[in-house]
């Protein structure tokens, strides 16, 4: 049962799925700031990146949206863990009053790092060697690290802040619940072996049956040798009651557990 994946979606739609308000409560004064300022909105899409920030968070428990400039308009990208990207956030290393974003990822097969400094970004790549890396770059490198990073590209953005956003969770909104949902999971098989068992009517002979059907046959046959003649129907045991009750009290503590309501 994809009760994971049903939360998360559960979560990400309650978080993002209404767009962003932006209004104006300055007056005339800053009407045409906020004007350009939802402009920018919708022209970016923010809510398809909120959204996708929120899938990556609900789902690793943590996640990124950087933004930046591309033909004059603003452009965004999502990282998560999901596809390869272990994202921090930390004090710049030479203003640590502000915040720069950290990226490590895989860049063909090579160990990779990208800063997203206040006011540059920087592109860091492992290399075994120079030789290595002159394949792959020839124009070189701008600096070495003692541990074996090049930074290979700098990269002005003309702002004075990290373009980076980052958030992480203690946990995921399934992760509290997940006994509950192995619990559900049980019941659901128990419900489904009951079913498989007592699907077709079981016949019961007795007084020396000679031939049975084979296991094709579509209900169950038990046979017995003794005197007497004999030949019932055995009914199944009734458990409804009890897996409804089970079922419904797992469903609550999940719901309860993850904070989710589902209509």
């Amino acid at each position: 049962v994809s009760w994971q994946e049903a939360i998360r979606g559960n979560k990400t739609a309650t978080c993002g799925g209404n767009p962003v308000w932006i209004g104006n409560e300055s007056g005339d004064e800053d009407a045409e700031r906020v004007s350009k300022i939802k402009s920018h909105i919708n022209t970016m899409n923010l809510q398809a990146a909120l959204l996708s920030m929120y899938y990556s968070l609900f789902g690793t428990a943590d996640g990124a949206l950087y933004f930046y400039i591309e033909d004059d308009t603003i452009q965004w990208k999502c990282f998560s863990y999901e596809n390869g990207d272990n994202c921090t956030e930390k004090p710049d290393y030479e203003d640590p009053t502000k915040k720069m974003g950290v990226r490590l990822f895989g860049y063909e097969g090579f160990e990779a790092v990208e800063l997203y400094r206040p006011t540059k970004n920087e592109l860091y790549i492992h290399f075994p060697d120079d030789e290595t890396l002159l394949k792959h770059y020839p124009n070189g490198y701008l600096d070495k690290t003692d541990d074996g990073f090049y930074l290979i590209s700098q990269t002005e953005h003309g702002l004075d802040e990290s373009l980076f956003c980052y958030w992480r969770e203690a946990d995921i909104p399934s992760g509290p619940v997940q006994r509950p949902i192995e619990t559900f999971e049980t019941l659901l098989s128990d419900c489904g072996e009951n079913i498989k068992y007592y699907a077709y009517q079981i016949l019961f002979l007795s007084g020396g049956a000679i031939s049975l059907p084979n296991a094709n046959f579509g209900g169950k046959v038990i046979g017995s040798k003794t005197a007497d003649g004999d030949a019932k129907i055995l009914e199944p045991a009734d458990a409804s009651n009890t897996l409804e009750i089970g079922f419904k009290k797992v469903y609550n503590a999940i719901c309860d557990g993850s904070k989710s309501v589902f209509i």
